[in-house]
C-alpha cells in the first residue's frame, strides 16, 4: 500500500508544501500592509483635526483679547475693531466646528469626555458671541454686567480643552513614525513659541490700554520674551539637521524676518520701557494690536507648516500602504488560483499517468509470479 502511495503522495506534499509557504509568506505581508493603512488612516486624521484644533486656539486667544477690549471700551466698536473680531469668528467658528465633526470618528484616550465637553463648550461660546457682538455695538452702560468675565472664562476653558485633545491626540499616534512625530514636536514647540509671544504682545496691549506698567507687569513681560526665545531655540535644535519640506523651510525662514525682526522686537521694547517711566508710547492699544497680530501671524505659519508636513507625508504613507495591500492581495488570490490549478495540473498530467502505469507494472509482476515453468510443473508432479 505503501508502494502505491509514495511517488503521489511525495509528489503532493512537495507542492502543498511550496505553495503553502508562499501564501503564508502572502498572507503576512497581506497583514502588514493592511496594519500600516490602519496606522496611516489614524495619522492623517489626527494630522487633519490638528489643523483645525490649532487653527481655532488660535483666533480664540486673539478673538479673546479683543472682545474683552470692545467690552471694556466705553464706546461702541469702531468698524476697523468690529472688522477684526468679525474676521476672526469667521475662521474660528468652521474650524471647531470641523474639528468636532472629525473627532467623532476618531479613538483617543478619555474621548467620551473631553468630545461632550468641546461640544457643549462651543455651544456655550456661540451664544457669548451673539451677546457679545450686540453689546459690543451699545455703550459700556448698556451692556450686561459680567459678560467680559463669562466671555472670558468661556474661552479660557475652551482653550483648555481644546490643548487636552490636541496632547491626546498626539499621545494616540506617537511612536508610530519617528518623522509624524518629529513635525508634531515642532508644531508644538512653535505653538508654545506663539502662545507665550502672545502673552507678551497682550502684555504690552494691556499696558498700551492702561496707558502705565507696573513692575510686576514688566517682569511678566519680560518672562514671557524670555520664554519665547528659549522655544523658539529648542525648536530650531529640535529642526536642525532634519530634511524638512520647503514650505516649512520657508515659513521658518519668514518667522525670523518678521516675528523676531530686529525692529519689532526693539519697537516692542520701547513701548514697555516708554510706559514704565512715565513717557507717551509710540503707538496706541487698537493699533497695536493690528500691528502685534500680523508678526504672530508668522509664528503661526510655522505650526500650520509643520502639520501641513505631518498631514502630506502622512498622505504619501496611506496611499503607498494602499498599493502594497492591493498588489500583495492580488498575489494572494494569484497564489491560491495557481496552486490549485498547478495540483489539477499535476494530477491529470503527471500523477494519473503515472498511477496507471505503475498499476500496469504491478498487474505484470504479479502475473509472472503466478506463471510456472515447464520444470518446475513436472517437478511438482513427481
Amino acid at each position: 500500500m505503501l508502494d502505491r502511495l509514495t511517488a503521489s503522495t511525495l509528489l503532493r506534499s512537495v507542492i502543498v508544501g511550496t505553495a503553502a509557504v508562499i501564501i503564508v509568506m502572502l498572507a503576512i505581508d497581506s497583514w502588514n500592509s493592511a496594519q500600516r493603512l490602519e496606522r496611516s488612516n489614524r495619522i492623517v486624521g489626527v494630522a487633519g483635526v490638528s489643523g483645525n484644533i490649532f487653527t481655532a486656539m488660535h483666533k480664540l486667544r486673539t478673538d479673546r483679547a479683543a472682545t474683552l477690549r470692545g467690552l471694556a471700551a466705553e464706546a461702541p466698536l469702531t468698524p476697523e475693531a468690529a472688522a477684526n473680531i468679525k474676521s476672526l469668528r469667521d475662521a474660528e467658528t468652521p474650524a471647531l466646528r470641523a474639528a468636532i465633526d472629525a473627532l467623532g470618528a476618531l479613538d483617543f484616550a478619555e474621548r467620551a469626555q473631553l468630545l461632550p465637553e468641546l461640544q457643549q463648550s462651543v455651544q456655550k461660546l456661540a451664544a457669548l458671541q451673539t451677546e457679545s457682538w450686540a453689546d459690543m455695538a451699545k455703550p459700556k452702560t448698556a451692556r450686561r454686567d459680567g459678560l467680559g468675565k463669562d466671555y472670558s472664562e468661556t474661552e479660557l476653558a475652551l482653550l483648555a480643552t481644546l490643548d487636552t485633545l490636541s496632547a491626546q491626540l498626539f499621545s494616540s499616534i506617537k511612536h508610530d513614525d519617528p518623522y509624524i512625530d518629529q513635525m508634531m514636536e515642532l508644531k508644538q514647540l512653535a505653538w508654545t513659541v506663539r502662545d507665550t509671544s502672545g502673552n507678551a504682545s497682550l502684555a504690552v496691549s494691556n499696558a498700551l490700554g492702561a496707558n502705565a506698567l507696573s513692575p510686576e507687569d514688566y517682569r511678566r513681560y519680560a518672562g514671557f520674551v524670555g520664554g519665547s526665545e528659549t522655544g523658539w531655540a529648542a525648536f530650531e535644535a529640535l529642526a536642525s539637521g532634519t530634511d524638512l519640506p520647503k514650505q516649512l523651510t520657508d515659513a521658518i525662514a519668514t518667522a525670523k524676518q518678521v516675528y523676531f525682526a530686529p525692529d519689532y522686537t526693539a519697537l516692542r521694547d520701547r513701548e514697555m520701557a516708554a510706559l514704565a517711566n512715565g513717557s507717551p508710547p509710540e503707538m496706541p492699544a487698537s493699533k497695536w494690536t493690528l500691528f502685534t497680530v500680523e508678526h504672530l501671524d508668522a509664528l503661526v505659519g510655522v505650526a500650520t507648516a509643520s502639520l501641513a508636513a505631518a498631514r502630506d507625508y502622512s498622505l504619501e504613507q496611506h496611499r503607498a500602504a494602499q498599493r502594497d495591500l492591493v498588489l500583495q492581495l492580488v498575489l494572494l488570490i494569484g497564489a491560491v488560483g495557481l496552486s490549485g490549478a498547478t495540483m489539477m495540473l499535476v494530477s491529470r498530467r503527471a500523477l494519473t499517468p503515472l498511477t496507471t502505469l505503475r498499476d500496469a507494472m504491478l498487474r505484470v509482476s504479479r502475473g509472472r509470479s503466478h506463471r510456472r515453468s515447464p520444470r518446475s510443473r513436472g517437478a511438482a508432479t513427481k
